[in-house]
C-alpha cells in the first residue's frame, strides 16, 4: 500500500509524443495539477523519439531526469506515425520494456486491435473537457505509478 499512497511523491519522467502543440500543454497542465513531481517532456513525432531514445542509449544518458519511465504516444503524426515509432521501440531490445501507452482522439476498433498487437500496453482516447482529463490522468498515474511496478529503463544493464 505505501507506494500507492505515494505515487504522487514520486520523481518520474513522462514523455509525451504527439504533433498537437495544445494537446501537449493541456497534458503538460493536467499532470502537473494531479502530479506535481512528474517531470514531463515532449517531442512533436515518432522520428524525434526514436532519435531521442537511441541518443539516450548511445550516449549512456540514463539519468532520472532524461529517461522516460512511461511514453504517452499519439499515433497520427508526421515523418514517422505512432504506429511505425511503437513497432521500431518493440523490435529495440534496449527499449521494448519502456511502457507505451497510445493516446489518440481515435477511437476506431481498428487503431486499438493495431495499437495491442504493436505491443501498447493501454490505448486512452484524448479526453472531450478539461476536467474528463484531469480525471484520466490522475488515474493513469496512479496506476502507472502506483499500483503497477516498472523496470527502469537501463539499456547498460
Amino acid at each position: 500500500m505505501g507506494s500507492f499512497s505515494n505515487w504522487r511523491k514520486k520523481e518520474c519522467v513522462v514523455l509525451m509524443v504527439d504533433d498537437d502543440h495544445e494537446d501537449i500543454m493541456l497534458i503538460r497542465d493536467a499532470l502537473r495539477e494531479v502530479a506535481p513531481n512528474i517531470k514531463f517532456k515532449s517531442l512533436n513525432d515518432g522520428q524525434e523519439l526514436l532519435e531521442f531514445l537511441l541518443n539516450i542509449i548511445e550516449n549512456g544518458d540514463h539519468s532520472v531526469n532524461t529517461c522516460p519511465e512511461l511514453i504517452l504516444l499519439d499515433l497520427n503524426m508526421p515523418k514517422k506515425s505512432g504506429f511505425e515509432a511503437l513497432e521500431e521501440i518493440r523490435s529495440n531490445p534496449d527499449l521494448k520494456g519502456i511502457p507505451v501507452i497510445i493516446l489518440s482522439t481515435s477511437e476506431i476498433e481498428q487503431d486499438i486491435k493495431r495499437s495491442f498487437e504493436a505491443g501498447a500496453n493501454s490505448f486512452l482516447s484524448k479526453p472531450k473537457d478539461y476536467d474528463e482529463l484531469l480525471s484520466q490522468m490522475k488515474r493513469t498515474m496512479e496506476y502507472w505509478f502506483g499500483v503497477s511496478r516498472l523496470p527502469s529503463f537501463n539499456p547498460a544493464g
